[in-house]
């Protein structure tokens, strides 16, 4: 019989979640920027039609930052990170134990000089010149 995986964890291990909170986040906290705030957000609901600054004022608009639906989306973001750094963590863990990556080995850098890879002739790779301070 094949394990069951959690629905609750699949869900908040999905990329597709963490991208539309966090596109959604940031659409929010844009319009929360726009739309003044707390204190200022009187002055700006006596221009608005009533039924348009009731509605506002129902959904916390004026007060966005505290809202609780936007601690809601902060919360659920917070959520799908930890699902997903937990879900990684056995790979992670394990390319920790292992033995460290040599790259001359596998010759990747072989042919490189070293420091004279990226020095010029006068021993300053020409960004003096550019900026007209001298050479070492």
């Amino acid at each position: 019989m094949a394990k069951q995986k959690n629905p609750f964890l699949l869900f908040f291990s999905l990329l597709y979640l963490t991208i539309s909170l966090l596109v959604l986040i940031a659409v929010l906290s844009v319009a929360g920027t726009f739309i003044p705030q707390q204190e200022s957000a009187r002055e700006f609901a006596r221009g608005l039609s009533p039924g348009l600054a009731s509605f506002l004022q129902t959904e916390q608009f004026f007060d966005l930052f505290h809202s609780v639906w936007f601690f809601l989306l902060m919360f659920l973001l917070f959520i799908n990170l930890v699902v997903c750094s937990l879900k990684r963590w056995p790979f992670t863990w394990k390319q920790f134990r292992t033995a460290p990556f040599d790259g001359a080995d596998e010759g990747l850098f072989r042919g490189l000089t070293g420091r004279a890879r990226f020095l010029d002739s006068k021993g300053y790779g020409g960004c003096g010149r550019q900026i007209g301070t001298a050479a070492p």
